[in-house]
């Protein structure tokens, strides 16, 4: 299977689970998340450079796709850009990820970083072993969380 074939696959595997994403949003979460996990890592320009060569397309093009996804709408380049609304994502997410846990580790991990707003809180739902290498970063809106 190429790595398109796998990528395509995975981006089903993606919008099945989020469905309130839009198409593009599925596709650059989907090819992120494949590559982070190829990588073990989350740096942009390593991620941006797998892209390129698995699937095709500039190293820049893939960075600024990887960059903007983090963006509000407001901020992106071009016509009809949407912007992700993480508060939507946060559910679904959590459920996909607590549908993949194991009964015999009965704890699951929330990590909450309030750094980034003050006072209030935004989470992450992350496993105690490698959710943290597998999830892109969400944006930290202040009107999402």
């Amino acid at each position: 299977m190429t790595y398109q074939e796998q990528v395509c696959q995975w981006e089903q595997t993606v919008s099945s689970h989020l469905p309130q994403l839009s198409t593009p949003q599925v596709r650059v979460l989907a090819c992120w998340s494949f590559a982070l996990v190829l990588l073990k890592s989350v740096g942009m320009t390593q991620v941006s450079v797998c892209l390129a060569l698995m699937l095709g397309g500039k190293v820049g093009a893939w960075r600024q796709k990887l960059r903007e996804w983090c963006y509000e709408a407001a901020d992106k380049k071009g016509e009809q850009r949407a912007q992700l609304e993480v508060a939507m994502c946060f559910a679904p997410l959590l459920a996909w990820m607590v549908s993949w846990w194991q009964a015999r580790e009965p704890q699951l991990v929330l990590v909450v970083d309030a750094s980034a707003l003050g006072q209030r809180e935004l989470g992450s739902p992350c496993g105690s072993r490698c959710w943290h290498n597998w999830l892109p970063p969400f944006p930290r809106s202040g009107r999402c969380w």
